[in-house]
């Protein structure tokens, strides 16, 4: 049986969208014009690890604010620089 990775923050493919969903594209360092170029070292290595058994490295797991403990799939990555597309939402409206 395969061991599962240290950092490993999505359990299956469908949480690793949601994620990106959330996350990469509402950001500015997406794919912009030259699809298939990565401009986030972050997006590029969680979609190897999403393809290639899910674990990711220390550094990356730093990057994306992941934190085991927390057990969650779905936040903020603190590296995101929001793209200029969303609206900001009002606090209780």
């Amino acid at each position: 049986m395969k061991e599962k990775a240290e950092n490993q923050p999505f359990l299956s493919y469908y949480q690793y969208e949601n994620w990106k969903k959330w996350n990469c594209n509402r950001c500015i360092n997406r794919y912009r014009k030259d699809p298939g170029t990565w401009h986030c070292r972050s997006e590029h290595m969680i979609d190897i690890a999403a393809v290639a058994g899910g674990g990711i490295s220390q550094e990356i797991a730093d990057k994306i604010g992941f934190k085991k403990e927390n057990g969650l799939y779905i936040w903020i990555c603190p590296s995101m620089k929001f793209n200029g597309n969303q609206r900001k939402k009002k606090v209780g409206k």
